[in-house]
């Protein structure tokens, strides 16, 4: 025997040996797996019993196992059929994978070494896991001291019905992955469409999550992606994170997204846990449309937790986006249902994002919406909106900070904005700012940006298209508490702006002596539109400063005050109210408009009204000054005189505080008033620029303008519009 032989066979010798019923390929299955396992294959399909150990034949292999177009089965009634892997890597290749309530797939490293991999490749029959005996019993598994990873290519639907588990097994490893794409494309080409559906026990669902609360590391990665299909989420999907954060979760399907209501626990769970840990990602995107499951939603969290110690900050709030690219988005009110990217205590609100890419789709959140910031060091974070039709919010919107100031508010869509919970930017850092843009604005809560207890008020400002109305349940609050000065309150529209009776606008500042109320602007039927300014509630930004000063200034058609009303900027020694009554001024018995009258004379109500229109004589405090023969400057100042010789270089002649103005006649005039036309009665009126007799088309809008348009078009529209046949 050659000495290189002897060496050989002892090599082999003493080299482990390799269990006899260790497989690695589908062929060593279908054969027995050396009489470990059983496999009742044919040509179509292949059920498998018992189990199958998978081992490499070398450390750090990957085995695979192509059942080529089969349809393979693991367990069967009575006896069970297993793969498991430890923390090895191996691929199964088929044309469908069904796992029954006795089948179980697995890569567990345990608590001692690492998840392993898993990928499944099946084709248009795709993955279909039932549930098991018990509530998260056999789980598809890659968990281990350091989660794996599993991942599906399918060609056709997966479903999924019981546990799917990537989550670390200690606190000091961090979650896997687990990675689902159901249908296929080639280069941007759909070639085969798939839908997937999660069900299951509670307790259960997708899981990619830290070992505990206590974990000193992340969550892990979930997505899913359905081409050609939908995803309907009827179970828990987490990703929560110790101290290094939450993990990353992303939902995105070709058709509809259907997020419905667990049967316990969150929907959707991103949140940061350990020392400070912050929250994670969330993203949502649907082809056609996002809702809940029969108008429910679960709990949607992606949550900042607190500092192990006291006065540290605590973790931010993570990232949450939803978005329908051709339907509405409809989240209903299910059990415990919110959408939540809160900091903890001390850190930062986090930023949601709800959007729709298709009009006239809505929006409709039927769920609290929270990324609030609490604490000393707090601060507010950001929810936007982005909608190309109406847009609903039921149970409120919160940003509200601390010590670092109330977040803010983007909400923005084509159609009506309706509020009926509370919509809050409060801050004892400053109230945050919130801002509408909107085909209309209809709110009927509390909209508050509250600066508590010695901190300024924020910012609310809505531009509208149409109507904006606050109800008798409507609170606008832009106050200071304490020791600082009201904010801002701009509310502007195309069309009329009403203020119900019990309706509130406040802009006070602190109770604190020296403090300035804040601005109010109140503007109807802009710009240069037809609409009237109808005031029957309370409007006051009262203060106490010497200097700084309140201002409100409201501008319609014609301005309306009920025998409700109540406009109040009194206080501040400098504080005015302007009034520019585009058509006319009305002030009913009752109603109130009042500023200082300290005996400063910036001090004033001022009002501007067409020429030949009635002048109100009661409501105002002080009473409004007529003209009057005395000096302006100059120095006889104050005194009666007749011509500016009179006045020392002054001016003679005080104007009062009525000021009449001409209407404009074209565009750029100035000292004039655009008149308020009645749109629809078939005459051209300055500002219009057309008018169809109420018929609005393409070349002639609902306010009477033209907008961009084909002159062509606009010609061959105008010489034989369609009304004009009917009517006749």
């Amino acid at each position: 025997m050659s000495r290189w032989l002897l060496v050989a066979l002892l090599v082999v010798g003493l080299a482990p040996a390799r269990d006899a019923a260790a497989v690695c390929t589908a062929a060593e299955v279908m054969a027995g797996c050396g009489g470990s396992c059983t496999a009742n294959c044919t040509a179509t399909a292949c059920t498998i019993s018992r189990t199958v150990s998978v081992t490499p034949p070398v450390a750090g292999g990957v085995c695979t196992f192509d059942f080529g177009t089969r349809e393979v089965t693991l367990g069967q009634p009575g006896a069970n059929g297993n793969f498991i892997g430890g923390s090895n890597a191996f691929e199964i290749r088929a044309g469908k994978l069904t796992i029954l309530s006795t089948g179980r797939l697995s890569a567990s490293g345990g608590t001692s070494a690492p998840g392993g991999m898993i990928t499944l490749t099946l084709g248009s029959g795709g993955l279909d896991v039932g549930p098991a005996t018990s509530a998260r019993v056999n789980p598809v598994d890659v968990s281990g001291a350091g989660g794996g990873t599993l991942s599906v290519e399918s060609d056709g639907d997966v479903s999924l019905g019981r546990l799917v588990l990537a989550s670390a097994r200690t606190t000091s490893t961090s979650a896997g992955k687990i990675m689902l794409t159901a249908g296929r494309q080639v280069s941007n080409v759909l070639v085969a469409s798939g839908s997937i559906t999660l069900r299951g026990a509670a307790g259960e669902g997708l899981r990619a999550e830290a070992s505990s609360s206590s974990s000193s590391k992340a969550g892990g990665t979930i997505s899913l992606t359905a081409n050609g299909g939908s995803i309907d989420i009827e179970n828990t999907v987490s990703v929560f994170g110790g101290t290094f954060g939450g993990g990353s979760m992303d939902l995105t399907a070709d058709n509809d997204v259907i997020l419905g209501v667990p049967p316990a626990g969150a929907l959707l769970s991103a949140d940061g846990f350990g020392d400070a840990g912050s929250g994670g990602t969330i993203s949502v995107l649907a082809g056609g449309k996002v809702s809940g499951s029969a108008g429910l939603t679960g709990a949607i969290t992606a949550v900042g937790h607190s500092a192990a110690l006291a006065g540290d900050p605590g973790g931010l709030g993570g990232t949450i986006s939803v978005e329908a690219q051709s339907g509405p988005v409809t989240l209903g009110p299910g059990s415990n249902g919110k959408i939540a990217a809160d900091g903890g205590p001390d850190g930062c609100g986090g930023a949601i994002t709800i959007s729709n890419d298709t009009a006239p789709a809505e929006i409709t959140i039927g769920v609290p919406v929270t990324a609030t910031g609490v604490g000393l060091d707090g601060a507010g974070g950001t929810v936007c909106l982005d909608g190309q039709g109406p847009a609903s919010f039921t149970q409120g919107i919160d940003v509200s900070g601390g010590g670092s100031g109330g977040g803010s508010l983007d909400l923005a869509t084509l159609g009506t904005i309706s509020t009926a919970g509370a919509v809050r930017a409060d801050g004892s850092g400053g109230g945050g700012c919130i801002s509408f843009c909107a085909g209309g604005l209809a709110i009927n809560g509390a909209v508050s940006v509250v600066g508590s207890p010695n901190a300024p008020g924020g910012g609310v400002m809505a531009i509208a298209d149409g109507a904006v109305a606050l109800s008798g349940s409507g609170l606008v609050d832009a106050s200071s508490t304490g020791d600082n000065s009201g904010g801002c309150v701009d509310l502007e529209g195309g069309g009329d702006l009403t203020i119900a009776p019990t309706a509130v606008i406040d802009a006070d500042g602190g109770a604190v002596t020296g403090n300035a109320g804040g601005l109010i602007c109140l503007v109807s039927g802009t710009p240069d539109l037809p609409g009237d300014l109808i005031v029957n509630g309370k409007v006051h930004a009262k203060g106490s400063s010497p200097t700084v000063s309140a201002l409100a200034s409201l501008e319609g058609c014609t301005i309306h005050f009920g025998p409700t009303a109540a406009l109040d900027t009194s206080g501040d020694r400098q504080a005015r109210n302007t009034l520019r009554a585009r058509r006319a001024l009305v002030v009913d018995p009752g109603a109130q408009i009042k500023t200082t009258d300290g005996g400063d004379p910036r001090s004033r109500n001022r009002v501007t009204l067409p020429i030949g229109a009635t002048v109100p004589a009661a409501g105002f405090s002080p009473p409004l000054a007529p003209p009057s023969p005395i000096c302006v400057g100059g120095t006889g100042a104050g005194q009666p005189c007749s011509v500016d010789g009179d006045c020392g270089g002054g001016t003679c002649g005080a104007p009062g505080d009525v000021l009449l103005l001409p209407f404009c006649t074209a565009v750029g005039q100035l000292a004039c008033l655009t008149p308020c036309p009645v749109c629809g009665n078939q005459l051209i009126e300055f500002p219009e620029t057309c008018d169809t007799g109420g018929h609005p088309d393409a070349c002639c809008n609902a306010t009477c303008r033209t907008p961009f348009c084909i002159r062509a078009t606009c010609s061959s529209f105008r010489s034989a519009p369609p009304w004009a046949s009917s009517a006749a």
